[in-house]
């Protein structure tokens, strides 16, 4: 029985998920350890003639949320879980792709510390046309691409909740559980920067798409009750208040304290974009979310 099963969710985007699942498929790890599925909801010829020749499972799925126009990423994510026979998941984005050593250094964490429940590495930008690019470090639940976690720590019942930030809840499952959470520094997971990125690029369909986010992460106060998780959610949600903070700026952004508590890299730029924000209102607000559309 695999060790690792590798879990790559495609929504609609086919450009360049056959790149993603030979990433996974030509691993430095031998086979016997990992098995791959894939969810996605369309048909392709060439993909699913790989797909068939390199022993990997694939699921279909094309229900979509009404409210969203969306595929609710729990149920991408719980209908892929339920097909995994390994102990330890790892996942994959269609537009993002592994170096080979990836799941060989994913083996080895969770075999060497039985503690460790959530492993998180660090990512390589490239654009779309493959050049690499420099971006900041992020927090310990962005990209699930570079997220790998022990089954045992997923509730399914919250799982098929979750609309939107799938990684987050990756990470809030975490620290509900406990156990380890490590923080690696090894680059194994390269993250493609490109227009066709779930992100909206008017800034009006942004806002839109903040608000939704947003709405997630309410969800998320009410799914765990650890206050580690609470903590990091309200950290989040102050975050993207900022880009939804109102023109009546007696209206402070609720969880201000939770944020600076939070294990964020960019407390100090944030805390100037809330200053900011608090200061000259609608003009910086617009100044913020633009930066939002260009990271």
């Amino acid at each position: 029985m695999p060790r690792i099963s590798v879990i790559i969710i495609a929504f609609n985007r086919r450009k360049y998920l056959l790149q993603a699942i030979k990433s996974a498929v030509n691993q430095t790890l031998d086979r016997s350890h990992y098995e791959i599925i894939v969810a996605k909801n369309f048909n392709d010829e060439e993909i699913d003639d790989f797909i068939e020749k390199n022993n990997v499972k694939s699921i279909f799925y094309d229900r979509v949320n009404p409210k969203s126009g969306y595929i609710d990423q729990g149920a991408f994510y719980s209908l892929a879980i339920e097909q995994a026979s390994g102990d330890v998941l790892c996942f994959l984005d269609d537009d993002d792709y592994f170096v080979q050593e990836k799941l060989e250094k994913v083996y080895r964490v969770f075999d060497r510390n039985e503690k460790v429940v959530y492993y998180h590495n660090r990512q390589i930008f490239i654009d779309d046309s493959g050049n690499r690019i420099k971006k900041r470090r992020k927090g310990p639940d962005y990209n699930s691409s570079s997220i790998s976690v022990r089954k045992e720590i997923i509730d399914p019942a919250k799982l098929i909740k979750v609309e939107f930030s799938a990684d987050t809840f990756l990470y809030l499952s975490a620290l509900e559980y406990g156990g380890k959470i490590l923080l690696g520094k090894d680059l194994l997971t390269v993250v493609r920067i490109h227009l066709s990125r779930s992100n909206p690029k008017s800034q009006e369909s942004f806002l839109s798409w903040v608000y939704m986010i947003r709405e997630q992460y309410y969800r998320f106060l009410e799914m765990f009750d650890s206050e580690e998780a609470k903590r990091h959610v309200k950290s989040l949600i102050f975050t993207f208040s900022i880009i939804l903070f109102p023109e009546n700026t007696n209206q402070k952004p609720k969880y201000y304290w939770e944020f600076l508590l939070s294990k964020k890299s960019d407390k100090i730029g944030l805390t100037l974009k809330f200053i900011l924000v608090y200061l000259f209102g609608k003009r910086a607000k617009n100044i913020v979310a633009r930066r939002y559309l260009n990271d």
